[in-house]
């Protein structure tokens, strides 16, 4: 079973981004990246023991454009 975690609003981010430094752009693609991470780990500890595999199948995976 799997499911897509989506964020609202991250497309108008992503246009803001794009007008700002690059060095700014990174930080927040870094905390988006960051905020995954947390997420995917915090359901891997919630997951049910007796479910064989299931925590060991949700990871995060950050998308083409750099985020996620």
């Amino acid at each position: 079973m799997a499911f897509k975690v989506e964020i609202k609003g991250l497309d108008a981010l992503l246009k803001k981004l794009d007008k700002m430094p690059q060095e700014i752009k990174e930080e927040v693609i870094e905390e988006i990246h960051d905020f995954g991470r947390r997420v995917a780990l915090k359901a891997k500890q919630r997951a049910p023991k007796d479910v064989s595999g299931l925590a060991q199948s949700i990871h995060d995976t950050p998308l083409p454009n750099g985020t996620g």
